[in-house]
């Protein structure tokens, strides 16, 4: 492999793995609700009047208030993707010994919250585990 093949399947890979940490990143939506907090207050007034036989007029004066309390509700839902419990990578590099590119695999487990194990094995034959902790 040439300079310019890893450089573009470096850029390839960062492209996928950028790809997919969106993807799998939780996702903030919030939901408000229409009402608002506060009180709201009608007055309604009305004047009644009364004509008795006599002629004597009676004028009530009614004053009706009506209160109405409003809250404002806010509810923020967080949605959070679970975390792959497997991962597996793809390694290339070069021999600095023949210089020849050489070529590999790494398995990782996830075994406590953050904490993975894995192995991994080269065309070199060589072979080895590996121990990660994703912050």
């Amino acid at each position: 492999m040439n300079g310019k093949t890893i450089a573009v399947l470096c850029l390839v890979f960062f492209g996928i793995g950028t790809g997919l940490g969106r993807y799998l990143t939780p996702t903030n939506s919030t939901q408000i609700d229409n009402t608002k907090k506060g009180n709201s207050t009608e007055k309604e007034v009305k004047d009644i009047v009364t004509t008795r036989p006599d002629g004597t007029k009676i004028v009530e004066h009614v004053v009706t208030v009506i209160r109405t309390e409003i809250q404002e509700h806010i509810v923020t839902k967080i949605t959070e993707s679970k975390k792959p419990d497997w991962k597996a990578s793809a390694l290339v590099g070069y021999s600095l010994d023949n210089i020849k590119p050489v070529y590999g695999l790494d398995v990782q487990r996830r075994i406590l919250g953050s904490a993975s194990v894995g192995i991994w094995g080269t065309t070199e034959k060589t072979v080895g585990i590996s121990i990660g902790y994703e912050f």
